[in-house]
């Protein structure tokens, strides 16, 4: 599978996995639609399959936080956030260098990690 292929894989895998273990959402408590990335997908690949930069919302409260209607930094901790953005300010290809990744392997480890989503 090319590594495309294999992100649009992954994509799917952390909706589906994300709403099995999220339900509801974090604004209303209603049944989640999709998994909001708090830092953007195509901001950062070392956060985009991580657990902790998803929100589970409704579609509507999704379409509100792109509309700039709800604010997104209510909805994790300082903490986490901090730990995203220090990840999103990261240059992937330098994280893989500094750990001894290839490409290929960091999609492997994500897909491992997003295996284990259920024991959150």
């Amino acid at each position: 599978m090319n590594l495309d292929n294999y992100e649009k894989k992954l994509d799917k895998m952390f909706q589906i996995k994300m709403l099995a273990a999220f339900p509801r959402s974090r604004i209303s408590g209603r049944k989640a639609e999709c998994i909001h990335h708090f830092i953007r997908r195509g901001q950062s690949k070392l956060t985009r399959w991580l657990p902790l930069n998803g929100i589970p919302l409704t579609i509507s409260e999704h379409n509100d936080i792109h509309a700039g209607l709800i604010n997104e930094q209510t909805l994790i901790s300082q903490d986490i956030a901090c730990q995203l953005n220090q990840l999103k300010n990261t240059q992937s290809k330098d994280f893989l260098l500094q750990v001894g990744l290839s490409h290929q392997e960091f999609l492997e480890r994500c897909e491992e990690q997003l295996g284990e989503i259920d024991f959150i």
